[in-house]
């Protein structure tokens, strides 16, 4: 992930500095999810078409 353009586009979106931080780390954290749960795919190829692997992560 593209951490530095990532937080640049929520910045533009007018989000508060605690949005923004929460954003980030919850993405991180699906990041490492994805690695730890031996998914095929780092962030970058997640689809919205991998429900298992975001339930997963919301329930986790």
């Amino acid at each position: 992930m593209d951490k530095e353009a990532f937080e640049r586009f929520l910045k533009r979106g007018e989000r508060s500095p605690s949005a923004v931080s929460r954003c980030l780390r919850n993405v991180e954290e699906f990041e490492t999810f994805l690695i730890e749960q031996g998914a095929d795919k780092c962030l970058e190829d997640a689809q919205p078409e991998d429900p298992e692997h975001i339930v997963k992560f919301i329930e986790y």
